[in-house]
């Protein structure tokens, strides 16, 4: 019978060849990528680089952690002899704070407790690849820089502005009525000792938010002591200090200071662990650094560091009481937030 309408029909050579040239086609299209593998860009984005380690440093507080104690904590500024305890070096006070730094996190990053570059490749850019790099922080009275110039060629770079926490300190000058009546009676001899001590109480130091607590796990704490002359008794010529202490209630936390974290200046000349006892003229002050409290103390603690001198006829002091190491208390100087300029250039 004879087809009237043959529209639906296909050639079966037409089919064929067509078929063929569709395989032809997938086949070549796979084969593209192969031979241009070769001719593919290997380049780096050096800005995306230079943004994430900017990141790393001013919104990360960093990390520590003790694989023997299984404890951590964002305090590794504090850490000056197992370094290998350290797994991140961001400069953030808090996570909460971005952009906030930690002037004891600056000192210890910017210090000579690390190896260049290897430790801060491991600990802020995390990448198998060894990039160069050049890391600065700048304000109106410190500039800090680590690594090398930056190149000729291709490099990426971020700059930031940031706030720099800087430490607290009290300072108590015997040359101020108040501050003498309160831990002090000149007219009044004094016994065998005479003791002194600086209260810290964990608790209201760290209940304001980051950027405005006392945090003694990870800032420096300096206590001053003025004029100690105006305490003496009967026209004595100095004060004999015998030991500085730190206790935890009534329990002694050893050592005395001053040790690794902490020092100890008389009458402005440091003095080294193995001075003490030591005569007094005027002024006294002793630096506990980040990591001081580290195993010492917990977040509620009260610790209370303690000054004994011994007195004898003409080498003697009336200084006595407990002052609170607290915001609240006039002789304690809270520094405003420092504007500056973190730069991170890599290459």
């Amino acid at each position: 019978m004879d087809r009237t309408n043959d529209d639906a029909l296909m050639s079966i050579d037409f089919l064929a060849g067509f078929t063929i040239f569709l395989l032809s086609l997938i086949v070549a299209a796979g084969m593209v990528p192969g031979m241009l593998a070769g001719l593919q860009s290997a380049t780096i984005d050096y800005d995306g680089v230079a943004y994430r380690t900017s990141v790393i440093l001013a919104e990360d507080p960093g990390w520590w952690f003790d694989d023997v104690t299984m404890s951590g904590s964002s305090h590794w500024e504090g850490e000056r002899t197992a370094m290998d305890r350290v797994e991140r070096m961001g400069l953030a006070v808090s996570k909460r704070l971005p952009n906030v730094l930690s002037a004891g996190k600056i000192e210890s990053f910017f210090s000579t407790n690390y190896t260049y570059p290897d430790d801060y490749r491991d600990r802020v850019f995390f990448s198998e690849i060894p990039y160069s790099f050049n890391i600065s922080l700048k304000a109106d009275d410190f500039a800090y820089r680590l690594g090398d110039g930056t190149p000729d060629g291709e490099y990426g770079s971020i700059r930031r502005t940031v706030l720099v926490k800087n430490a607290s300190s009290a300072t108590l000058n015997f040359s101020d009525a108040a501050v003498l009546t309160a831990y002090a009676d000149p007219a009044t001899a004094p016994g065998a000792t005479s003791t002194f001590t600086v209260s810290l109480n964990f608790t209201d130091l760290l209940a304001p938010s980051p950027a405005y607590r006392i945090d003694p796990f990870g800032e420096r704490i300096t206590i001053r002591i003025e004029n100690l002359n105006k305490t003496f008794y009967n026209g004595a010529q100095n004060a004999t200090l015998t030991t500085v202490k730190l206790y935890r209630g009534a329990t002694w936390v050893p050592p005395n200071l001053p040790d690794a974290n902490s020092r100890l200046y008389i009458d402005g000349a440091q003095v080294n662990t193995t001075s003490p006892p030591v005569e007094v003229e005027n002024n006294l002050k002793v630096v506990l650094e980040p990591g001081f409290f580290t195993g010492k103390a917990s977040e509620t603690s009260t610790m209370d560091l303690k000054f004994t001198f011994a007195n004898t006829p003409g080498t003697n002091t009336t200084v006595r009481g407990v002052f609170n190491y607290t915001k609240t208390d006039d002789n304690i100087t809270m520094p405003l937030l420092k504007p500056a300029v973190l730069e991170v250039a890599v290459w």
